[in-house]
C-alpha cells in the first residue's frame, strides 16, 4: 500500500512538471510568434487609405486654390500660407504673412508646431505649383483635408517669376510627334514592398510620407527630353480622360482615368514594380499629387515637368484644357528684399 501511494505520488508529480513544462513552451511559442509577425504593409496601407477619405479618388483632387482668394484672403487668420522655397528666394520676395518651411518639415510642423483645425484654409505655395501639389499631395493623405496648394505657384502671381518658371517652359514643340495608338494597360502583377517594420496603418502612413518629403519633389521629376528619348525605359502614365488621350499622346503612354483607375478592384495593381512610372497630366500639379499617392505606396513614380503644357500647349490652349495663360498673370504685391 505504501509502495503505491509513493508511486502515486510520483506520478502526480510528473503530471504536474509536464502541465507546466507545456505552458512554458506554449508561451514561448507565442512569444515567438509575435516576435516573427510579419504583415503586409502595402496591402495594410492601400485599405487604409481607400477606406479613409480615398482622397486620390476623391472629388476633393487635386485640392488647388487661386491666386485672387489667396490675395483677398491676405491678413486674414483663418488662412495660412507656407512658402516652400530656399530661404534666400523667400527673403527676397514673398506674399505678405507667409511663413517659410521647408517641406521635410512639414510633418513635424502639422503635427506638434499648430493645430491645424485653427485654420479654415492653409495655401502652400512654390515657384510654379508643382511642388506645392506634391506637398499638399502628402498631407491631404496624412488627413490635413484644409490645405490647397496655390495654382500654378507664383507663376500667376507676379510677371517676373512667371517668365522665370511657366513662361520659358510652356512649349508645343512635341505636338507634331504625338502618338494616337490606344495602348493597353499591364496585366495585373505585384505589389510594393513597403518595410517600415511597423503595423500600425497610420503609423506606417506618416512614416512614409515622412520619407518621400524628405527626398523632395525635384527627385521626382523628369523632363520631356529625357522621356521623349527612352521612353520604353518608362512606364507612362496618362492621366487624363479618354477623349484628351485619344487627342495625342506620349508614345507608348497608357490612359488612367482620374478618380477610377487607381484603386485595388480598378487598375493600380496594373502599375509595375520593376520599372519607372511617369506620370502626366495637363499641367504638372494634378500629376504631382498622384506622384506623391503613389511613391508613398512604394512604387517607383516621377512627373513629368510642366505636364502636358510642356510639350503640347497650343492643343490644350484650342481645347481649354486646363492651359496655363500668360494673360492670367497677376502683378499682386510681394515684400521682401527686392520690394523695400
Amino acid at each position: 500500500m505504501r509502495l503505491k501511494t509513493h508511486t502515486l505520488f510520483l506520478s502526480i508529480i510528473f503530471v504536474v512538471a509536464l502541465f507546466q513544462n507545456c505552458n512554458t513552451v506554449t508561451e514561448n511559442s507565442i512569444v515567438k510568434t509575435k516576435d516573427t509577425i510579419q504583415i503586409n504593409e502595402f496591402e495594410t496601407l492601400i485599405n487604409y487609405l481607400e477606406n479613409n477619405n480615398n482622397y486620390i479618388n476623391s472629388d476633393m483632387f487635386p485640392s488647388l486654390i487661386s491666386t485672387k482668394e489667396v490675395l483677398e484672403n491676405i491678413g486674414n487668420n483663418k488662412y495660412l500660407i507656407l512658402d516652400l522655397r530656399e530661404k534666400e528666394a523667400f527673403s527676397l520676395e514673398h506674399i505678405e504673412g507667409s511663413k517659410n518651411i521647408k517641406m521635410n518639415e512639414l510633418v513635424q510642423y502639422f503635427d506638434s508646431k499648430i493645430n491645424y483645425l485653427d485654420y479654415e484654409k492653409i495655401i502652400l505655395i512654390c515657384f510654379s505649383g508643382q511642388n506645392a501639389s506634391y506637398a499638399t499631395g502628402v498631407l491631404r493623405l496624412l488627413g490635413y483635408n484644409n490645405v490647397y496648394a496655390l495654382q500654378f505657384g507664383l507663376g500667376y502671381w507676379n510677371t517676373e517669376i512667371a517668365y522665370s518658371v511657366w513662361g520659358k517652359n510652356i512649349s508645343s514643340d512635341y505636338k507634331n510627334v504625338l502618338d494616337y495608338n490606344n495602348y493597353k494597360k499591364a496585366q495585373k502583377g505585384k505589389q510594393p514592398k513597403i518595410n517600415t517594420g511597423l503595423t500600425n496603418p497610420k503609423e506606417i502612413l506618416k512614416a512614409r510620407a515622412e520619407q518621400v518629403l524628405n527626398n523632395g519633389y525635384k527627385n521626382y521629376l523628369v523632363n520631356m527630353t529625357e522621356v521623349y528619348l527612352n521612353g520604353s525605359a518608362y512606364y507612362i502614365v496618362n492621366y487624363w480622360d479618354k477623349d484628351k488621350y485619344n487627342a495625342g499622346h506620349l508614345v507608348g503612354a497608357i490612359q488612367y482615368t482620374p478618380k477610377k483607375s487607381l484603386l485595388k478592384n480598378t487598375y493600380l495593381y496594373t502599375l509595375p514594380t520593376d520599372k519607372t512610372i511617369v506620370v502626366y497630366g495637363s499641367t504638372g500639379l494634378d500629376e504631382a499629387f498622384v506622384v506623391a499617392f503613389l511613391n508613398i505606396l512604394g512604387y517607383k513614380a516621377k512627373g513629368l515637368i510642366y505636364g502636358a503644357n510642356g510639350f503640347m500647349h497650343s492643343i490644350l490652349v484650342k481645347n481649354n484644357w486646363n492651359p496655363y495663360l500668360k494673360e492670367n498673370v497677376h502683378n499682386y504685391p510681394l515684400v521682401g528684399y527686392l520690394n523695400q
